[in-house]
């Protein structure tokens, strides 16, 4: 069963209120949003959370915080596993992604230093955060090199893993997508749980519903840009305030999850019939020839 979980922008002041009316199990929050743009340092809205007892007791949120790691390329840069950790401990979330790396298309030596790289400064904050457990982010821009950075993460005990899919839609490219599509699927082979980030897609929410789950804001941006979500058609809203366009987004999100997890079923049991179909015609087919053969000798 594949769930819509949202990321959370904590530097909107409505995030509060927004939560407790959507009320999710489980949330995204961003390292991105805490700290100052192409820096390591924290910014001002970190302060207040770990003044007000870390993410938990920021929100007045009693369900699953995952910390995603997942930034800017020039951003990762200027990180490093004990910078990382102090942001995380101080934060307290149940869970974080692991180190994020820059793996381009046709890039195969730069793609295959990151992923060491990644390796190396995971392992590092696994010990400098030995009370949270990681998901796994898988990197690479081949076939081989996802294979073996889901194998690594793997033999250091991560079995739940991240794909930022978001990274081969975002520009709408169909061979770019397809490939986003295809190495999730080799992700899914390996992986106890996998969740794809950035995927909102609405109108193709079926395509890849052999995920466990979609990381998106598309509740947040949809609305941003004056939009609202009717089934899978987004239209411009006049008599909303972008807070209620948030919701009914996010509403309409969660409907469309719903319809998924119907049509799912729905196809479970179509091909299931089809299955008895195919072997009752086998055996009849099978009857048949066993009564012809009778009739021959």
């Amino acid at each position: 069963m594949t769930i819509f979980i949202p990321i959370i922008d904590v530097t909107y002041k409505g995030s509060i209120k927004l939560l407790k009316i959507m009320n999710p199990s489980i949330i995204v929050v961003r390292l991105l949003d805490l700290a100052i743009r192409n820096s390591n340092k924290p910014n001002k809205l970190f302060y207040n959370i770990i003044k007000a007892g870390g993410l938990h007791a920021y929100l007045r949120y009693d369900g699953i915080i995952v910390f995603s790691l997942i930034m800017p390329d020039d951003q990762i840069r200027v990180f490093n596993p004990s910078i990382y950790a102090y942001f995380i401990n101080a934060l307290k979330p149940n869970y974080y992604t692991t180190v994020d790396g820059w793996t381009y298309h046709k890039q195969f030596r730069e793609s295959m230093k990151e992923i060491y790289r990644t390796i190396k400064e995971t392992k590092q904050l696994i010990k400098l955060c030995p009370n949270l457990s990681p998901l796994g982010l898988v990197k690479g821009c081949t076939e081989l090199q996802l294979d073996a950075h889901s194998s690594w993460l793997l033999a250091m005990g991560i079995k739940d893993f991240v794909f930022h899919i978001g990274d081969y839609r975002r520009n709408g490219i169909q061979y770019h997508m397809e490939s986003g599509k295809y190495f999730a699927e080799i992700i899914r082979k390996k992986a106890r749980k996998l969740f794809l980030y950035g995927y909102g897609s609405q109108k193709q929410l079926i395509s890849h519903s052999f995920a466990d789950g979609y990381i998106s804001n598309k509740h947040f941006v949809t609305a941003n840009v004056g939009l609202v979500y009717k089934g899978t058609q987004a239209f411009k809203y006049r008599k909303l305030t972008f807070e209620e366009a948030m919701i009914e987004n996010y509403i309409q999100i969660q409907r469309n999850m719903e319809s998924l997890r119907y049509q799912t079923r729905l196809n479970e049991v179509n091909l299931s019939r089809w299955v008895m179909e195919a072997e009752q015609e086998e055996l009849q087919l099978d009857t048949q020839v066993v009564q012809a053969l009778a009739v021959v000798e």
